[in-house]
């Protein structure tokens, strides 16, 4: 299949470190296969940007 460039962005990388860090907290978090929600929270006003994760209660273990 070709492909054809959409769009590019650059981001710090100390921002993009902290988004891989985000990313390997909310799957170390949930199990493997198991469906969930991930929220995110974000408002530039506020210090923090806030995640919650929230996992299908039929596919608990």
């Amino acid at each position: 299949m070709e492909m054809e460039k959409y769009s590019a962005y650059h981001i710090e990388t100390d921002g993009f470190e902290k988004v891989l860090i985000g990313m390997l907290h909310m799957i170390q978090i949930v199990p493997i296969g198991t469906k969930c929600r991930i929220v995110l929270d974000y408002d530039p006003a506020l210090p923090k940007t806030m995640i919650e994760t929230f996992i299908d209660k039929l596919d608990e273990t």
